[in-house]
């Protein structure tokens, strides 16, 4: 025979069980949203520093690469000389993203030292050239800085009244 001294029906007592078990079921699926959620965090967080790392970096190895192959190609460039070229232009990018840092909030610094950059950079590999090769590599210099003005002026900072800019002042936009 069953001993009926508690005041609580069985009714009670399952209904007391069933909202339990649905609370301990929801705070579970609490858990393991958060820990979803955390995770998918992590990984964005993760994902938002290295993008801008890898912003800066400009021009990695396989530009270099693609760019002394069209070089190899369009100059006809021995093996030595290929070789020498691709030193210069790893050279050139080491020296570049060195100096990165120093022109930071100063817009004309920066341009200033790319256009001096650049052009140390041309001439080094000019003096590895031969007379043909050199005519060629104008040719191809001219062409380069046809389409990076041309790119300039379709995001709207193509040369401006002045300096470069459409404010006159060299900074673009």
């Amino acid at each position: 025979m069953r001993n009926f001294v508690s005041n609580e029906t069985d009714y009670e007592k399952g209904e007391r069980l069933f909202e339990s078990q649905k609370i301990r079921k929801k705070e579970k699926a609490l858990t393991h949203n958060h820990i979803r959620l955390l995770a998918i965090t992590a990984i964005g967080i993760m994902l938002l520093a290295v993008a801008p790392a890898g912003a800066q970096m400009g021009p990695g190895p396989e530009q270099t690469d693609k760019r002394l192959a069209m070089l190899k190609e369009k100059l006809k460039l021995t093996d030595k000389q290929a070789e020498q070229i691709k030193g210069i232009m790893e050279e050139s990018r080491n020296q570049a993203l060195a100096e990165r840092g120093k022109h930071k909030g100063d817009p004309d610094s920066a341009l200033k030292f790319r256009e001096e950059h650049r052009k140390a950079t041309d001439e080094k590999i000019m003096a590895v050239l031969n007379g043909d090769q050199k005519k060629e590599y104008a040719k191809i210099k001219d062409e380069m800085r046809r389409n990076r003005q041309d790119m300039k002026e379709r995001r709207g900072r193509g040369d401006g009244p002045e300096k470069g800019g459409p404010r006159g002042d060299g900074r673009g936009r």
